[in-house]
């Protein structure tokens, strides 16, 4: 959808297009992410729209995009020592010479290398 992605621009679309494809009467509720945008929206849709309940539960907030805002906020405390780490096996993978010493290292702490995953041995 073209710009501008405001609330009443959003909500004047999906009508639009609920009515051109006959849905505008079989709407049970609206997955949506947490944008303010996206508040202002089902308000307006809720008036337009004959919702089971009055709309009173027709806004879901989507699982999956509060779910994934949770974790970018927890890897924003890690983003360096994942950082460090990825520059620490570009170094390895580097040149043979590297690897070879890498592999040689795993050997000597007792751990099991496989495909890229170096673990400790169970023995």
């Amino acid at each position: 959808m073209p710009p501008p992605h405001n609330g009443v621009s959003l909500a004047e679309k999906i009508l639009l297009l609920l009515k051109d494809w006959e849905l505008d009467k079989k709407v049970m509720c609206l997955t949506l992410d947490n944008a303010s945008s996206n508040d202002l929206c089902v308000n307006m849709l809720k008036n337009q729209l004959k919702l089971l309940c009055d709309g009173d539960h027709s806004h879901v907030r989507s699982c999956a995009h509060i779910l994934n805002l949770i974790v970018k906020d927890g890897l924003k405390d890690v983003d360096e020592s994942v950082a460090k780490m990825r520059e620490c096996v570009k170094y390895c993978k580097g040149s043979q010479v590297r690897k070879q010493r890498f592999l040689e290292s795993v050997k000597v702490c007792d751990l099991v290398y496989s495909k890229g995953a170096a673990t400790r041995c169970s023995n």
